[in-house]
């Protein structure tokens, strides 16, 4: 299994035309020697949170060299939000350039082994998907809108693995018409509908301003659904390796979300009980993990960082919020 050695906050120095002045991200490296495959991961439309973090971490654990550039670098979210889905819409701009220099800047690494994906959330994935033809070997495309003209999109495309939520009412039909234009271009594909998820259901908790997010989870079906995240991660997990040659020593995407926790440790809710109960035992070592997480955060304000085996924190040890104990058994 592959621990993360580091997650730092970088400048992000290739030259692209029209690319963001002090552009900067966050780079996540696995422990080891390497060499280990890229991935651009894209933020969500909130920028880099904790949680965006934590996605980084998440995927430098199962074995990658990650950079998620902060495509809010010129300005802030306030500043530059407008302008980025402008780009996004247009399908040309800044956002791309900060996209394509950090590619470049994965390329350039000598951990990395000339493989690079994109990976992105909400309009990360709007932006993962349109980069799909730009250069990348793999592209995972999250709950992300479409383009208006999708055929021109995807010609050239790489491999896609693409993920949607059922009760996601933004993006109603976009799994199929996905699935329907990858098809027609002969295009390597995975695309599924999760029935009870939203948006931003691969997301451990959820995002955004604080007090619009009861609103946002009621209306707008948006924040987390552990049982669908964890299918969805494993098929990444799949993916990537298969596409980009991604290491056979890493940690799972799906064990990353949850790995090193014990029944003993938390005390899932009678919902979460009820909906496991019945279910296949394979199906249940792979959901209960997340759906631990999940409680954690949701019910006691914990966050959890995990290292499989190593870090964990412990209820009743009431730890504030980002702490973590090691060794608890």
């Amino acid at each position: 299994m592959a621990a993360v050695e580091s997650v730092n906050d970088v400048l992000i120095t290739e030259e692209v035309p029209g690319r963001s002045s002090g552009l900067y991200g966050v780079l996540a490296v696995p422990e080891g020697e390497g060499p280990w495959p890229g991935v651009v991961m894209v933020h969500e439309a909130f920028g880099i949170d904790d949680v965006m973090r934590r996605q980084v971490e998440r995927m430098a654990s199962a074995g990658y060299v990650v950079l998620m550039p902060d495509l809010f670098s010129a300005g802030g979210v306030r500043r530059c939000l407008v302008a980025t889905f402008r780009a996004l819409s247009a399908g040309e701009g800044r956002a791309f350039a900060d996209i394509e220099a950090s590619r470049r800047q994965l390329l350039r690494r000598a951990d990395c082994t000339g493989s690079v994906g994109v990976i992105g959330f909400c309009m990360g994935g709007g932006f993962a998907l349109l980069a799909a033809s730009r250069g990348f070997d793999a592209a995972s495309v999250n709950y992300g809108g479409l383009p208006k003209d999708l055929d021109r999109a995807l010609d050239g495309a790489c491999p896609v693995v693409a993920s949607y939520g059922g009760k996601d009412r933004a993006l109603s039909g976009a799994a199929t018409k996905l699935e329907s234009a990858l098809a027609a271009h002969r295009i390597p594909h995975d695309v599924k509908l999760y029935p009870e998820a939203g948006h931003s259901f691969l997301n451990p908790e959820s995002t955004g301003p604080r007090l619009l997010r009861p609103l946002m989870s009621r209306v707008m079906g948006v924040g987390p659904e552990p049982a669908s995240a964890a299918d969805a991660w494993r098929r990444i997990d799949a993916w990537f390796k298969e596409h980009l040659g991604g290491p056979t020593n890493g940690t799972d995407l799906t064990d990353s979300a949850g790995a090193g926790y014990s029944g003993a440790m938390i005390e899932l809710p009678s919902s979460y009980q009820q909906y496991l109960a019945g279910k296949d035992q394979a199906f249940v070592d792979t959901v209960r993990p997340v759906m631990m997480q999940s409680a954690a955060e949701k019910l006691h304000g914990i966050h959890i960082a995990l290292i499989p085996g190593g870090v964990q924190a412990h209820l009743d040890d009431k730890i504030p919020f980002g702490q973590v104990v090691e060794g608890v058994d």
